[in-house]
């Protein structure tokens, strides 16, 4: 009988641990934003180049922490299409914006897809600002890494032009 409760106890305190602790669970759950970078949490200086005209006046609202940017352009090259949206998210930390309605025009239609922005740095403007140094990654309908983007040279393009505008509908 002892040697069954040598077995069975550190079963059972086993069972109870991975139910309490439960490392299957997943950062991003279908149609929830997942944890998004904090702005409090900021970096001093920038890793990649700025693309703003010269002559213009820089002043950044947010700087991603500069050991999430060496994550970033360590990973980011290593990334392909298929890749688990919740193995991005662990292999790059959390983005500065998670739009879980990437593609819809409508809301009554159904998802199309899913963007992670990973700003290095950007500005606080109020239109559109194409210079802020940015990591864009789209995954599909299943969670499955479809293409990205980044418009700085360390992180190549992968899937994006024609491919994104078959998937998507996007004009570029």
């Amino acid at each position: 009988m002892k040697r069954y409760l040598y077995i069975a106890i550190p079963v059972l305190f086993c069972g109870i641990l991975l139910f309490t602790v439960r490392p299957w669970k997943s950062h991003a759950e279908p149609g929830k934003a997942g944890p998004v970078a904090s702005a409090e949490q900021q970096g001093k200086q920038l890793l990649v180049a700025d693309r703003a005209p010269a002559g213009s006046q820089i002043s950044y609202e947010f700087i991603m922490p500069e050991d999430q940017q060496k994550r970033v352009l360590k990973e980011a090259p290593k990334l392909k299409v298929g890749d688990d949206l919740n193995s991005v998210l662990d292999r790059l930390g959390k983005p500065l914006k998670d739009n879980v309605d990437y593609g819809k025009k409508d809301p009554s239609e159904p998802r199309h897809g899913r963007a992670l922005s990973y700003y290095f740095a950007k500005r606080s403007l109020t239109g559109a600002n194409d210079f802020d140094p940015l990591l864009f990654i789209v995954f599909d309908d299943k969670g499955k890494l479809f293409a990205l983007t980044a418009n700085f040279s360390e992180i190549p393009e992968v899937n994006w032009g024609a491919g994104m505008t078959a998937q998507f509908g996007i004009v570029h």
